[in-house]
């Protein structure tokens, strides 16, 4: 019998997805090695999960596009310009305005790419993660710069138009290398090898984390309370963000409001920061880094939980 270490990657689970973030942080040497490799880690997530998705699931979805756009408007629109709102109502624009910013950049972020790749190693609903990945990213060119102006004024500067060419430019090629993908493995190998191409997705996400993870550890040393504060704060939203839809979809079932509502709180932070090339405070850095670590951990702590909810998902 052939030992497949990539498949045993895969068996990992979301356990290996949870270890690839405490990885990054005692290896930070490799933060320079893979830094210039970041795109190219995003862009190969997507397309094993686009090679991964079922297309006839996917397909039957797209026949009712509304639920699709009124969840896409729920999570781009809706969410932050009502977390803008309430930072505003609170004072933390004028107490902590560099956390402020944090925050309004994770609410108005689009869903990860790799959200489907979660969704995927949690047991729940692939296609419709990926549906509302599609949605999401197709409109974060108009949502993103809007909110940042309506609320962050001339602190953050986001180009619409370069932002639409990076994400068409990353989802078309994705697209296709999905499509190659599929076309010379077939579709019968993709359903016989799925632990292999988990496996190849938690590697991607564990090159992901060890780029996010640079400097941090020296930042845990100098200034723990800081940091133990931002992570809890982290971890709060994002769960906040998951509990606010599950409990709007309970009703529709909960396979989709849990898939719907992880997908939510797992906003793609590092996109809108690359898309102003860094140009932040270094407190709204340090918050979305550690925003990373609710995204490794809560696939781990929420899959028990879809298994008790949703026996599929075990």
């Amino acid at each position: 019998m052939n030992y497949n270490p990539i498949a045993w990657i895969g068996k990992l689970g979301t356990f290996g997805v949870a270890v690839g973030i405490f990885l990054g942080l005692v290896l930070p040497d490799l933060a320079s090695f893979f830094r210039p490799w970041l795109a190219w880690t995003i862009f190969t997530i997507l397309a094993l999960t686009m090679a991964r998705v079922d297309l006839g699931q996917l397909s039957e979805i797209g026949r009712r596009p509304k639920r699709i756009i009124g969840t896409t408007l729920a999570i781009m629109v809706a969410f932050p310009f009502l977390t803008g709102f309430a930072l505003q109502a609170l004072g933390i624009w004028q107490l902590w305005p560099d956390l402020a910013l944090a925050i309004l950049i994770m609410a108005a972020s689009p869903p990860l790419m790799s959200a489907p790749a979660l969704i995927y190693l949690i047991g729940l609903d692939g296609p419709l993660a990926m549906a509302t990945l599609l949605g999401c990213v197709t409109i974060t060119p108009i949502t993103v710069p809007l909110v940042m102006s309506w609320f962050a004024g001339g602190n953050m500067d986001i180009s619409g138009l370069d932002l639409a060419i990076q994400l068409f430019a990353m989802i078309a090629g994705a697209v296709l290398a999905a499509g190659l993908f599929r076309a010379l493995a077939g579709n019968n190998w993709i359903v016989a090898n799925t632990e292999t191409i988990d496996g190849l997705m938690i590697i991607s996400l564990f090159i992901f984390a060890v780029t996010f993870m640079d400097g941090i550890g020296q930042k845990i040393i100098n200034t723990p309370e800081q940091i133990g504060i931002l992570t809890a704060l982290a971890f709060g939203l994002a769960t906040l963000f998951i509990l606010i839809l599950v409990s709007i979809y309970w009703s529709n079932g909960r396979e989709r409001a849990l898939t719907i509502g992880i997908v939510n709180g797992n906003r793609s932070v590092g996109l809108i920061v690359a898309a102003v090339a860094g140009n932040i405070p270094d407190l709204t850095w340090t918050y979305c880094a550690l925003a990373q670590f609710p995204i490794y951990l809560l696939p781990f702590i929420l899959k028990p939980i879809a298994g008790r909810l949703i026996p599929r998902a075990k």
